[in-house]
């Protein structure tokens, strides 16, 4: 569970640096779905292959069977317990 976020300057964050560099040049808000992947630019080749390495992260991770998402409130308790309490 992510419970803080941390900066990244840009220089470490190649994903987020090559998708404003495409947003600027190309001046517009782009949205892209699995299907178009063999039919993107070249440009969007950095994109493509990290994306792909931060998936493969997350795949190889095993799932967690026992954490539905939700984080727990200042009591320690799940969230679900909150409703009926």
């Amino acid at each position: 569970m992510i419970t803080s976020w941390t900066h990244h300057v840009r220089q470490f964050n190649n994903l987020a640096d090559s998708l404003a560099n495409i947003a600027m040049d190309s001046r517009k808000s782009t949205q892209v779905f699995p299907e178009d992947l063999p039919t993107l630019p070249t440009y969007w080749a950095t994109v493509v292959e990290s994306l792909q390495g931060d998936m493969d992260h997350w795949i190889d991770l095993p799932p967690d069977t026992e954490d539905d998402g939700r984080s727990p409130n200042i009591y320690g308790v799940d969230c679900h317990a909150c409703a009926s309490a």
